[in-house]
């Protein structure tokens, strides 16, 4: 898959607040299954996304990607 949910939580922020949020990844959370069902973590980079929608749709409320990025190497 392009884009797999790894992580959710519903926040409620009222205007002008901020909320420091926490999400872990395991390693198992990066990885896709190949041909065969066997499960891999590529290598490369990963973008997360945070926001109150799916990425990429380009309505209000969509997700955002993050500046951060992390890298994988095998």
């Amino acid at each position: 898959p392009r884009l797999a949910l790894r992580g959710f939580q519903r926040i409620a922020l009222k205007k002008g607040e901020t909320k420091t949020v926490v999400f872990k990844l395991s390693p198992a959370d990066l990885e896709l299954p190949d041909n065969a069902g066997n499960y891999y973590q590529p290598a490369g980079q990963y973008t997360l996304y945070i926001g109150g929608g799916q990425p990429d749709v380009g309505a209000a409320g969509s997700a955002t990607p993050v500046v951060h990025k992390i890298k994988i190497v095998p």
